[in-house]
């Protein structure tokens, strides 16, 4: 279900809209600027027990300075690709096209019902979305994240909706970059051995070891030390690298256990890729054992961005790091950050899916923050797929009413 707030700052951005023609700096009026968020998934109640403690006064401050509304129904189905195709375009789902966020293929006659296409394509929508009625009455949009964006070509000139705009919209996409998945590495997929060939080794008190594995097509070495400078006894060090050279690391992580701050993930760690951008990934070293026997080395899917203006990309990873898109989901409930709670582990799984889902956030949040500062907007659409996912992983473990649900795992 989308949150309310949503739908009433949009509806309040399309009043704005309705008064752009008659607006005139010669009147002494200041044209507006609108940040459109789509907060997916969040539910109303929980976001009022959230308001009463006090724990989003951001979100308290814009409620108190402008409009709110309760009690907003949503379109049917409430999934994120119509929910929000609805937002941006006021029309309902039977108009805009979007009924899903997975849809059969049309013509009936020509797909089997096995067929379907993504209701979070552009090329599924039919009815204008907001970033092009703002364009075509001169507003400048930039599009940080959103549903229906991708691919571009629809908004560009000749495509369908990309005729008679005054100005041109940017869009960033990051969903469409991703390729393959994130994983995670242990001693079971590369057992650590002493380490042989290498080059500038780097100092360690104890002997190194090393490891071997690849991300997509690119091979790289892994190499375990003791840094003399650390208090910790034993290994505590892994040094990245594409040759067995330690002056030539792509990423040098230290084993932490999750904590609330991303200061251990890695820099983007660029991969071998036949396209521009290039594909990139970020590294996270969860655990190392003492003596170098076993570890939790985690990455995330290897991504590259796309944007009508190509020549922003660079800049945009500089600023924001490679993009994420998601939190390790899969991972955590499949086990591979450990036992999870309802499965009786001790809470170290879900602090390492949330540190996934911190760096997630961050990687938005900057992009969102550059795009302010750098780009000239009238209207910016960003977009966050929190709290949809943990929604999906712990609602039916929170819910009274629901066959999920115990005391004693709701409460840790």
């Amino acid at each position: 279900m989308k949150i309310q707030h949503q739908l009433i700052l949009v509806l309040a951005l399309l009043s704005t809209i309705g008064l752009w023609h008659n607006v005139s700096p010669l009147q002494g009026q200041v044209p507006v600027r609108a940040v459109i968020l789509s907060w997916d998934g969040a539910v109303p109640a929980q976001i009022h027990d959230l308001l009463r403690q006090g724990k989003l006064p951001n979100l308290q401050r814009l409620i108190a300075g402008g409009a709110f509304a309760d009690s907003v129904v949503t379109v049917f189905p409430s999934k994120t690709a119509p929910g929000n195709a609805s937002l941006w375009t006021g029309a309902p789902p039977r108009i805009n096209g979007i009924s899903g966020n997975s849809m059969p293929r049309t013509p009936r006659s020509q797909f089997t019902i096995l067929e379907s296409t993504l209701g979070f394509h552009s090329t599924s929508l039919r009815a204008e979305p907001l970033w092009i009625s703002g364009a075509r009455s001169g507003r400048r949009a930039v599009i940080v994240q959103s549903t229906q964006v991708w691919p571009f070509e629809p908004y560009l000139a000749g495509g369908l909706f990309g005729t008679g705009l005054s100005t041109q919209p940017v869009f960033f996409e990051g969903y469409a970059g991703t390729v393959g998945r994130d994983n995670v590495l242990t001693a079971r997929h590369t057992s650590p051995r002493m380490a042989q060939g290498w080059r500038n080794l780097p100092e360690s008190a104890t002997l190194p070891r090393e490891i071997t594995f690849a991300i997509g097509t690119t091979h790289f070495f892994g190499l375990l030390i003791d840094d003399p400078e650390d208090p910790l006894r034993g290994y505590d060090t892994l040094i990245v690298a594409r040759a067995k050279d330690g002056q030539k690391a792509e990423a040098r992580l230290k084993a932490r256990s999750a904590s609330r701050g991303v200061d251990h993930w890695s820099p983007p760690v660029e991969l071998e890729s036949k396209g521009q951008p290039s594909l990139a990934t970020r590294l996270r070293l969860f655990e190392l054992k003492a003596d170098g026997s076993d570890f939790l080395l985690y990455f995330t899917r290897p991504a590259r961005e796309f944007s009508s203006h190509l020549e922003l990309l660079p800049e945009l990873r500089k600023a924001a790091g490679v993009f994420v898109g998601d939190g390790a989901r899969s991972l955590y409930r499949q086990g591979a950050f450990g036992p999870t709670i309802p499965q009786g582990g001790d809470g170290s799984a879900e602090r390492r899916y949330l540190e996934t889902v911190l760096l997630n956030q961050r990687q938005f949040m900057e992009a969102t923050r550059w795009a302010l500062e750098t780009l000239p907007w009238d209207l910016l659409f960003t977009f966050t797929p929190y709290p949809d996912e943990a929604e999906h992983l712990w609602r039916g473990h929170l819910e009274p009413n629901l066959p999920g649900f115990r005391p004693e795992i709701a409460d840790r």
